[in-house]
């Protein structure tokens, strides 16, 4: 799906036990919006239960919610 941008819908990849930056109050398989971008591998995204979560984009992956509700 290419590279990252602001207001990409994402969720840590599954294959990701413990995000470098903790869980927080982000449940796995949880879809996120990234609201801001930071170099080229740290982000922040807003989660329903955790707004301005700190994530490194190596371990997101972007969402197709359109796909992903069929």
């Amino acid at each position: 799906m290419g590279k990252f941008k602001v207001g990409d819908k994402v969720r840590v990849k599954r294959s990701v036990e413990d995000p470098w930056h903790s869980w927080g109050r982000v449940s796995r398989g949880e879809v996120g919006v990234i609201a801001r971008i930071d170099g080229d591998d740290s982000a922040w995204c807003d989660f329903p239960k955790h707004h301005d979560w700190h994530a490194k984009l190596s371990e997101m992956e972007k969402i197709n919610v359109t796909l992903e509700n069929k």
